[in-house]
Order: structure tokens, then C-alpha cells, then sequence
């Protein structure tokens, strides 16, 4: 009796000098209702899976809270909520219908507040299902793997080959861009914070930041910069469509006819 009095103040998080009598009243009542809940005592098998679930979600929860405190965050009521930098993060389990079933899922939400992810900008997986795509960087590797939408000289802006392994890194592990909104979801539940998960998101959205007096710099930058000539023909394109007559386009142009490369003479002409 008092040893299945000390088990119950450890599913039940009781302090231990509470009274042994209470505390197996509890779970006397608590396996009882078990019994009845996994159709009485000829399933056993049932009750210790609900068992080692208690102690798994206990734990889960434990690692949660230890994990968001390390980055600053704070843990209640099963979730995890903070601001890192000048995104406000949230992690949750969330339950979702497929079908006729419920299945649980890892869900980690990003709301950046810099005010200068472009509101029409989206990223993530590329596949059959998407409506047209409006940007093509000419990085084949990049533009089989990531869908993108927005205006176009803004986006080969952003997508420098640094951001563009970046973006590819975060969208092959499930990562969604919506503007200013960051998300990434995984079904079951994470015994352990996504913390690279989280890093991710946040250097991904802080990467993806540009005002709107920094795009004909950005792409002059990385025209001059990209080492792979197809991109930088799609990013000259745009640089002299949007920004022709201006400095950065004029001494882009006016340094790439000293290129070695004749397409990029004569795009620059």
C-alpha cells in the first residue's frame, strides 16, 4: 500500500509528504477508471500503455520547459511562448482530422515584427499541386526543390546563394513561408523542443528582411557576387527592368562588360 501510495504522488506530481491514504484513494479511483475506460480488467496491456503515456507526456513537458528556458522562452499550460530577437514564437501540439482519425502534431508558429518580410512573399515545397510560380531564380537545384511567389526583382533580392541554401535547408525540412508568418509542423509528439527547428526559423526570417530602398543595391550586390552565370543573367534582368536607370544598375552593367563570360557582355551592353 504505501509502495503504490509513493507511485501515485509521481504521476500525480503530489508532494511526497501528503497524506498515503489520500493519495491511494486517488489511484485506486484513477485505475479504476482506466479499467472501465479500456473495457475492464481483461486489458491489462491497455492500462500500462496509459501508464508509460503519463510518464512519457510528464517527461515531455519537463524537456520542454528546460529546453525554452535555455532560449529565453517560457513554458505553460503544455505549450512554449517568448520572443527571440524581433520574432514571437509559439510551439504547441495541436490535434488535426484526416480522414475519419485524430492525429496529434508538433506545430511551431513565427510572427516576425520587423515589418520588412514582404507581405506577398511565399516559400516552401515545391509540387504538382501549386498554382504557377511567379520567380525562377535559374538555380536548377533551388527552383526544383522551393516554391516561390512574390514581386520578383524584391525576391532575387533576398535569394543570394547563401539564402538560397538557407531557404532550401528550412523548406526541405517542412518549413512554410507566408510573409511575415513562419511555420513548421511534424505529426506526432516531439519528446524535445525543435530547437533547431526554432534557430532555423529565426535565421530564416531575419535572411529574408528588406526594405524597400535596398532592392536595386541587393541585386546589383549579388549579380556582381553569384558565381553561377545563369543566375546572374536572371538577376541582371531584373535589376535593369525594374532599375535600369539607376546608379547601381548603370555600374553593374558598366563593370560586367569587362566579364569574361560573353552572355553577360551582352546583357550588360
Amino acid at each position: 500500500m504505501e509502495i503504490l501510495a509513493r507511485v501515485g504522488a509521481e504521476l500525480l506530481e503530489v508532494p511526497r509528504f501528503a497524506d498515503p491514504t489520500w493519495i491511494t484513494m486517488l489511484m485506486v479511483l484513477g485505475i479504476a477508471a482506466w479499467l472501465v475506460g479500456l473495457g475492464g480488467t481483461k486489458n491489462p496491456k491497455g492500462m500500462l500503455r496509459t501508464i508509460r503515456h503519463a510518464e512519457a507526456e510528464k517527461a515531455r513537458r519537463e524537456a520542454w520547459k528546460r529546453a525554452a528556458e535555455q532560449l529565453g522562452m517560457n513554458y505553460a499550460d503544455g505549450a512554449v511562448r517568448g520572443r527571440i530577437g524581433e520574432c514571437e514564437v509559439a510551439v504547441s501540439v495541436r490535434t488535426k482530422e484526416i480522414g475519419a482519425s485524430a492525429y496529434e502534431f508538433t506545430c511551431v508558429e513565427l510572427e516576425d515584427r520587423s515589418g520588412r518580410i514582404p507581405v506577398n512573399l511565399h516559400l516552401g515545397k515545391e509540387s504538382s499541386g501549386r498554382p504557377m510560380r511567379d520567380v525562377y531564380t535559374r538555380d536548377d537545384s533551388f527552383d526544383a526543390s522551393v516554391y516561390v511567389q512574390g514581386d520578383q526583382a524584391t525576391v532575387l533580392a533576398l535569394l543570394d546563394r547563401s539564402t538560397r541554401a538557407l531557404v532550401r535547408r528550412e523548406v526541405e525540412r517542412g518549413v512554410d513561408v507566408r510573409g511575415e508568418s513562419i511555420t513548421w509542423e511534424t505529426r506526432g509528439v516531439e519528446a524535445s523542443l525543435p530547437v533547431a527547428v526554432i534557430r532555423g526559423m529565426v535565421e530564416l526570417a531575419e535572411a529574408l528582411r528588406v526594405s524597400g530602398g535596398e532592392v536595386a543595391a541587393r541585386l546589383a550586390k549579388n549579380v556582381l557576387e553569384e558565381t553561377d552565370v545563369e543566375v546572374q543573367l536572371r538577376q541582371l534582368a531584373a535589376l535593369q527592368a525594374q532599375f535600369g536607370d539607376s546608379p547601381e544598375a548603370l555600374e553593374t552593367s558598366r563593370r560586367l562588360l569587362q566579364s569574361r563570360d560573353s552572355s553577360l557582355r551582352l546583357e550588360a551592353a
